[in-house]
């Protein structure tokens, strides 16, 4: 599977990206390329130069785009504000949006196909408490890539998105430093495989933006230690 060896790093504060490059481990015979974003997105200007024709010239036609940025407010509903609400849906939910948009872009995207994939969340789809809106934004996710599978089709991009449980990062540290220990224990317990690393939605993301899964497209994976079964 040919991973990226380009990296984008927006820098909101002079208004540019920059593209760094860095070894990896890529089949010669392969010619496409596949660019993992991993940045924080910053309103509008980040959105377009994430995928702006000065990346994809760097990189030749882009095969894949990543929308993993994410920002989770764990909220009662009494307490919750507009502002949170704002701010997790602009970046949910506005940045996958706007992302596809610039990467459908003529010269942007490889032409013989693509691939899109956003990350969503269990959240969507299993109720917790203090979750409303952030639950909301990745629901909307699974919806929006349902939309684009059959907008972005004629173009040959596929579009399909992730539903992670709780996964090992800092957004669960956050978790796990809100709840009481044993209201974390039993979060734990209800992931009967275990609570779910980077690794595990890696490779998940690489198995649909390679080629094999040409056929996939609108589709949401549950990724989640059986914590839905």
């Amino acid at each position: 599977m040919p991973l990226a060896s380009i990296c984008v790093r927006l820098l909101p504060s002079c208004g540019r990206a920059r593209a760094t490059t860095k070894k990896a481990s890529v089949r010669k015979s392969s010619a496409r390329r596949i660019l993992p974003t991993r940045a924080a997105l910053f309103f509008p200007i980040a959105c377009r130069l994430a995928v702006d024709e000065k990346v994809s010239a760097a990189a030749g036609p882009l095969f894949g785009l990543v929308h993993s940025a994410g920002i989770a407010y764990n909220r009662p509903l009494k307490v919750v504000s507009y502002k949170n609400l704002l701010d997790m849906q602009r970046v949910n939910v506005d940045a996958g949006i706007l992302l596809a948009k610039g990467f459908r872009q003529l010269g942007v995207c490889e032409q013989g196909g693509s691939s899109i994939v956003l990350i969503a969340s269990v959240a969507a789809l299993k109720g917790e408490p203090a979750l409303a809106g952030y639950s909301a934004t990745k629901g909307a996710l699974i919806s929006l890539t349902r939309t684009l599978g059959v907008e972005l089709a004629p173009q040959k991009i596929r579009v399909n998105c992730i539903s992670p449980a709780l996964v090992m990062t800092q957004m669960a540290d956050g978790v796990r430093n809100t709840l009481p220990p044993e209201n974390m224990e039993q979060l734990e317990k209800k992931h009967p495989l275990g609570l779910g690393t980077t690794d595990d939605v890696a490779y998940t993301i690489a198995c649909l933006l390679a080629p094999g899964a040409r056929w996939i497209t609108g589709a949401n994976i549950v990724l989640d230690g059986g914590y839905t079964a």
